[in-house]
């Protein structure tokens, strides 16, 4: 019997991370502070986060046969993933992207190479029972018709789903395959503007209780600085950030979703619960049995962060990228 816990199905990236004071141009072509080659990827990085934080994973996606394809997968396998799913594809791995990193505040912006979701996996390239022997499947959105067709399996086996909604800030249209995984989802955690773009409300909890009723039993909406709001049936509350000194946000919502993940296999409660990686306390009222009402009638409350330092944080000069991942998430394991 497997081990494997936790298997992602979408993104695997390698990613090309350049940190610097200020984007190049043609008549400036500008020093770089930093660089790292890394594995990418939401699904991926969560995969490597979740081995670091002790529960076996595995990956299903596409590398190519080419240098950059063989990188890429033995970032994955260095670090404990399991890759025997993962598909090869003749010739130059298309899914890889260069991070610029803003030196100065941490935030950062990615160039894809043109074809980026050119290698997409054929359902009759994954393994059924592979995926449902496990107690989580992973989503991104990434290999779209291949995710779908696992949550669909994950759900018929009684098994849970969590799909990550990459932040959208209102600029882009929720795709149709992605409102069909939300609905085949069961805990949803999503970034900025996702929730909004996908029911036309503005209002988070009315977004989190409208969600709700496409499919998923949790929601929870990543709003960077100001926290995340947690949605349920018979709950909802809010839990503030971390004031940290910033040297890189890429993976820091992956970093999130993989904490979830693997609260989930070695507790067996609920995301929602304490969605921050530090220690939490709760103040307000117990969990209610009420039954599901208006998203304005819900009981709410705000989740008080611990004073103690900010575990699971990217702060001073620490590696980016993938790399940062790993060393937050070994902070995280003793939380």
């Amino acid at each position: 019997m497997s081990d494997i816990r936790v298997v992602g199905v979408g993104s695997a990236l390698l990613d090309i991370l350049v940190r610097l004071e200020r984007m190049p141009t043609w008549e400036d072509p500008v020093d770089l502070l930093d660089l790292e080659i890394d594995g990418g990827g939401p699904v991926a990085t969560a995969m490597v986060a979740v081995e670091r934080l002790g529960i076996h994973a595995g990956m299903v996606g596409t590398y190519g046969t080419h240098r950059v394809g063989q990188i890429k997968l033995q970032t994955l396998a260095e670090h404990g993933v399991d890759v025997s799913r993962m598909v090869p594809r003749a010739g130059v791995d298309t899914m890889a992207c260069i991070a610029y990193i803003d030196a100065a505040t941490g935030e950062r912006v990615f160039s894809a190479l043109h074809n980026l979701a050119h290698d997409q996996l054929s359902l009759d390239e994954l393994d059924r029972d592979y995926i449902t022997a496990t107690d989580y499947l992973h989503l991104d959105g990434g290999q779209p018709d291949a995710a779908l067709q696992a949550a669909r399996w994950m759900r018929a086996a009684g098994k849970k789903v969590m799909l990550d909604g990459g932040a959208t800030h209102g600029s882009w249209a929720i795709a149709p395959i992605m409102r069909a995984l939300v609905s085949e989802t069961d805990v949803l955690i999503c970034g900025s503007g996702f929730g909004p773009d996908l029911t036309g409300f503005t209002d988070l909890w009315d977004v989190g209780g409208t969600i709700l009723d496409l499919g998923p039993s949790i929601v929870v909406q990543t709003e960077g600085k100001d926290g995340a709001y947690t949605t349920m049936r018979d709950e909802q509350f809010h839990t503030p950030s971390y004031a940290v000194d910033v040297v890189d946000t890429t993976a820091a919502a992956t970093s999130f979703t993989a904490r979830s993940s693997s609260r989930n296999c070695t507790a067996g409660t609920c995301v929602s619960r304490c969605s921050s990686p530090a220690p939490c306390r709760r103040s307000g009222p117990p969990n209610s049995a009420a039954a599901w009402g208006s998203p304005r009638r819900r009981k709410r409350w705000t989740a008080d962060v611990s004073s103690a330092p900010a575990e699971g944080c990217i702060s001073g000069k620490e590696p980016t990228g993938m790399s940062a991942v790993r060393h937050s998430a070994v902070r995280w394991r003793a939380v």
